[in-house]
């Protein structure tokens, strides 16, 4: 892995080589960059603990503290993590009535009986907003800056995360829009996609639809053909890249894959740069999102006139 060096690069890629002779007109370079979503693309404006609380408390819980609420929640969320993965995919529930479970076992022990279920309405209607989530600084810059690049024929941006359905809807409230991605249907015309031109996500790959979760290869290679039904017609080359803050499920999961991979993380991770180093895989590091652009500039320099 290597920390990230701007490089500088001639965009202009030329038609003729060194001797003049006219070379056949080069394939179609395709951008495929999928972003994880919380903790990389967004983060809560104040601790889980403090946000269960306060709306506790606008239903009429008091007296619960936020330290005893963050032992409770911790609990409750491994149990059914561990009972029912992947929000209960496979035991046949839904994210809402998993998260309804957790917020159950988070309270109980608190209040010696089961909250109300307007308490995990509230929640779970909060924790679909920018209500409850802010966005990293150089999200929506970075996002634009993309969509207007012309290094690449083609950009398509997306998500691919293990949380729930809800991160559509926290992004839309956010400002960053999402398309609503619609599977072609075979015999059929490509349906139409999205909500609009301001949409700047063109999808969203989720662990629960796909039935796996990152790390797994799975997830990125569904991905992968999520970019080819878009992209239907003269594919040309693609060129994948993830970015993501979670060394284990974005970094190395993306890499399995057979990705480029970007770890996105304030402190640098001498333990992990190290085991990359020694195993010879490559990657990059960076500590905030200011910095993928020009890494996705060098994929390209490095794609398109490699050394």
């Amino acid at each position: 892995m290597r920390a990230f060096q701007p490089i500088s690069r001639s965009r202009h890629i030329s038609q003729r080589n060194f001797y003049g002779l006219q070379q056949s007109p080069r394939p179609k370079f395709n951008l495929l960059l999928t972003f994880d979503a919380f903790g990389t693309l967004f983060e809560p404006k104040d601790s889980i603990a403090a946000q269960y609380a306060h709306v506790a408390q606008e239903h009429g819980i008091e007296g619960v503290e936020e330290s005893d609420i963050r032992v409770t929640f911790k609990k409750a969320f491994k149990q059914q993590a561990s009972e029912n993965p992947n929000y209960g995919k496979k035991s046949g529930m839904t994210p809402e009535q998993w998260w309804t479970g957790v917020i159950t076992n988070t309270f109980t022990p608190l209040t010696k009986s089961p909250p109300l279920p307007s308490l995990a309405h509230a929640l779970l209607h909060r924790f679909a907003s920018k209500e409850a989530y802010r966005l990293f600084p150089y999200v929506l810059p970075l996002l634009n800056r993309l969509k207007q690049d012309t290094l690449y024929d083609t950009v398509t941006l997306g998500v691919i995360t293990n949380s729930d359905h809800r991160v559509t809807s926290i992004l839309n409230d956010l400002g960053v829009g999402v398309r609503e991605y619609k599977p072609t249907v075979p015999g059929q015309p490509h349906p139409e996609q999205g909500v609009g031109d301001s949409a700047l996500i063109d999808f969203v790959a989720f662990s629960y639809d796909i039935g796996c979760e990152k790390p797994h290869r799975k997830i990125f290679d569904a991905a992968r053909r999520i970019w080819q039904d878009l992209h239907s017609e003269d594919r040309g080359v693609l060129v994948p890249v993830h970015v993501g803050d979670d060394y284990r499920k974005d970094f190395w999961g993306a890499q399995n894959a057979l990705w480029n991979a970007i770890l996105v993380h304030e402190r640098v991770m001498e333990r992990a740069v190290a085991n990359d180093w020694e195993k010879g895989r490559s990657g990059y590091f960076v500590e905030s999102l200011e910095q993928v652009y020009d890494i996705v500039e060098e994929i390209a320099s490095d794609v398109m006139c490699p050394l």
